[in-house]
């Protein structure tokens, strides 16, 4: 038999790292058993890790943000080389990143925090940077 939410936590004692009523079933098939792992701190840490989760919007909204901060970086970065190549101004970046958010419907871009000027000239540098190197590159190559 397995418990739900320590299987869903994964949770493992600490100190011999069993994992009995998580991913190993309990073979115990006593009320003893069940009360006992009821009342460990074991469960009642996965109990907490489970209030936590639904309760607070605030970690929920951070996991999110740790899901797609990789995604969120290619985008931008992409969106910032279609300006470069297509040779519009680099302060459209900001409202062109705004429309694609709004009209596309891209949630995830809104986690984009390093919207400043600054943040803005290092992007169009660091772009600007592996452009020529991948050109040098090329050439050498020919």
């Amino acid at each position: 038999m397995y418990c739900l939410i320590c299987r869903k936590h994964q949770m493992r004692h600490l100190q011999n790292q069993n994992e009995v009523f998580a991913s190993t079933p309990s073979v115990r098939l006593k009320l003893n058993a069940i009360s006992t792992h009821s009342s460990s701190n074991l469960h009642s840490s996965a109990l907490q890790n489970e209030m936590l989760q639904k309760v607070s919007c605030f970690h929920q909204e951070i996991v999110k943000k740790s899901e797609v901060q990789d995604s969120v970086l290619e985008q931008t970065f992409s969106t910032a080389y279609f300006l470069m190549k297509s040779f519009i101004a680099n302060r459209q970046f900001v409202p062109l990143l705004d429309f694609i958010e709004r009209i596309y419907n891209v949630e995830s871009l809104k986690y984009f925090e390093h919207r400043s000027a600054g943040s803005q000239a290092d992007i169009f540098k660091l772009l600007g940077q592996t452009v020529k190197a991948k050109l040098i590159q090329n050439v050498k190559k020919a």
